[in-house]
């Protein structure tokens, strides 16, 4: 399994997880448990660094002084983005802080681009493995799981 599913795994135990009896819901409890952990390293990988916040910070700063103010001097945002009566000085002034943190950027974009392709190698998760007649059955027999909810704890599944 690629690190890319990992996530949807999760999900997968979620909509599975309030069904059958005990020992599959602490199967499902045992898998969810290793994927946070796996999930949280791989969140830390794309973290940003201290010199690109402070960037970002810089270009939030230079938008919202740039941007039209209200009558309380306060920037005006319109659709979660702020108003420019003059687009082309703000870009301007953003292609120079962005040409003036030209390595950060790369670094960042870097880090992107790795993080990216670890999500497409096979990960390193080794799940607890659930036998196919542990699954969750009804009273008559059938399963207790809808089709769509196996197939996202597929992985889980010994065959």
């Amino acid at each position: 399994m690629k690190n890319k599913f990992l996530e949807s795994l999760i999900r997968g135990i979620d909509a599975a997880g309030n069904v059958g009896d005990i020992k599959f819901r602490y199967a499902l409890a045992k898998n969810r448990k290793k994927l946070i952990e796996e999930i949280s390293s791989m969140n830390e990988m794309l973290k940003p660094s201290t010199e690109f916040n402070e960037y970002d910070r810089e270009r939030m700063d230079l938008a919202a002084k740039m941007a039209n103010k209200d009558k309380n001097g306060k920037p005006i945002v319109e659709n979660d983005a702020y108003v420019f009566s003059d687009k082309s000085k703000f870009k301007k002034e953003f292609e120079k802080l962005k040409k003036e943190n030209k390595k950060v950027l790369d670094e960042r974009e870097k880090q992107i681009k790795e993080f990216n392709d670890f999500l497409d190698m096979e990960s390193t998760f080794e799940p607890h493995k659930i036998k196919q007649e542990d699954l969750p059955k009804n009273p008559d027999g059938s399963p207790m799981l809808s089709a769509v909810q196996i197939s996202e704890i597929i992985d889980l599944i010994e065959m």
